[in-house]
C-alpha cells in the first residue's frame, strides 16, 4: 500500500544539490497544488457515490479516459479500496488510457516504483496500475477485460464532441452491469456537452451535480474553468 506524500512550502527550504532555490520551491508548490487537487477529488467521491446507489465489488477494476499525468488514479485507488486518504489499495486495478505519449510516460514514472542502480534511477512498474498510449477510439483493441467503473475527467468535448461519443460508446461496452460512470467537466458549458455524450452512448444518467468541493469555483461565470466543477455519475443497468 502506497501513501501519498504532501509537501509543504517552507520559507527556508534548501534545494537538493544540482537544483536551484527557485526551481526546487517550484516543484514544491506543484506538490501541493496536486496534493490539494487530490483531496478535494477524494471529498467529490465520498460525497456523491453513495447517493448513486453504486455497490464497490470486490477487487474493482477502474478505467480511466484520457488520463493524462493521472493524478487522481492513487485517491480512485484508496476510495474504492476502502482505505484513507493519502494511501492506495492492492486490491484495486487502475488503467489509465491517454493519447499523449509524454502524459502516458510521466504517469508511468508517479506509479512505479523506484530504485537506485548503479548511479541511475529506474523505475518499476506496479501491478495495480497500468497505464496504455493509444487513441481511445480503439479501446477494446487495447485494453483487456471489463471494469466496474469509468471516469472520465475533464474530456475536451467541445472540440471532440463525436470523438468522445465514440469513446463513451465503446467504454460502454466495456463496463459491467450496473457499472458506474464517473464524468466531470471545467465549465458549465461543457459540462451540457458530458450530458449528450453520455445519452448518446446509453448510459443512464442517475446524479448530476454542481460539486460542492470543486477547487477555485467561487464566483466564477460558466464559462470559466474550476477543477471538477461540475459532476455526473451515470449507470449500465
Amino acid at each position: 500500500m502506497k501513501q501519498l506524500i504532501n509537501l509543504e512550502l517552507e520559507e527556508d527550504l534548501e534545494a537538493p544539490i544540482g537544483i536551484s532555490k527557485e526551481e526546487y520551491e517550484s516543484l514544491i508548490r506543484k506538490s501541493k497544488r496536486i496534493g490539494e487537487e487530490r483531496e478535494a477529488y477524494r471529498k467529490m467521491l465520498k460525497t456523491y457515490v453513495p447517493m448513486t446507489g453504486f455497490k464497490v465489488p470486490e477487487n474493482p477494476r477502474i478505467l480511466n479516459l484520457g488520463c493524462g499525468l493521472c493524478h487522481e488514479a492513487i485517491v480512485l485507488s484508496g476510495y474504492f479500496g476502502g482505505k484513507p486518504f493519502g494511501f492506495d489499495s492492492k486490491d484495486v486495478f487502475v488503467v489509465g488510457i491517454d493519447i499523449n505519449e509524454k502524459k502516458i510516460e510521466g504517469a508511468r514514472k508517479s506509479y512505479s516504483s523506484i530504485e537506485f542502480e548503479d548511479g541511475k534511477i529506474k523505475y518499476h512498474p506496479r501491478e495495480n496500475y497500468q497505464f496504455i498510449c493509444g487513441d481511445a477510439i480503439r479501446l477494446r483493441d487495447l485494453v483487456d477485460g471489463e471494469f466496474d467503473i469509468v471516469v472520465a475527467r475533464h474530456p475536451n468535448l467541445i472540440d471532440q464532441k463525436d470523438v468522445w461519443i465514440m469513446i463513451f460508446e465503446e467504454a460502454n461496452m466495456m463496463t459491467k452491469d450496473k457499472g458506474l460512470f464517473i464524468g466531470s467537466s471545467f465549465t458549465d458549458f461543457e459540462h451540457a456537452y458530458l450530458r449528450e455524450c453520455i445519452s448518446d452512448a446509453e448510459y443512464f444518467q442517475c446524479l448530476d451535480v454542481k460539486n460542492i468541493h470543486s477547487l477555485y469555483s467561487e464566483n466564477l461565470s460558466p464559462h470559466e474553468t474550476s477543477y471538477d466543477r461540475n459532476v455526473l455519475f451515470a449507470r449500465k443497468w
